[in-house]
């Protein structure tokens, strides 16, 4: 999950049902861990599908945004970016839905 809050993708390798849950409901790319088998790293890195989360991703950050507004929560979330959040091989981090404070 690091890597998600860096804004860095990446493929995440379900462990155990708890990892798998996670990845699931943020619709994240993801391997069983047991089912790697004899795939090269760049075979993994070329598997790493954002789309799902990028067609979510809108939906799920407005959500949270509003959930926290509507209870007070004091946040430095600003509104979404306009561009999906992951393209695997992106270099710049530009979309980033944080802003320093």
């Amino acid at each position: 999950m690091a890597a998600l809050h860096a804004e860095v993708p990446a493929l995440r390798f379900a462990h155990d049902n708890r990892t798998t849950e996670l990845v699931d409901h943020l619709r994240l790319p993801s391997i069983r861990l047991g089912s790697v088998g004899d795939k090269t790293l760049a075979e993994l890195y070329a598997s790493a599908d954002y789309s799902n989360f990028n067609r979510s991703y809108e939906q799920r950050y407005d959500a949270y945004r509003s959930f926290l507004d509507e209870n007070g929560v004091i946040n430095r979330l600003r509104p979404r970016p306009a561009a999906p959040v992951f393209q695997m091989g992106r270099s710049d981090h530009s979309n980033s839905a944080y802003h320093s404070p």
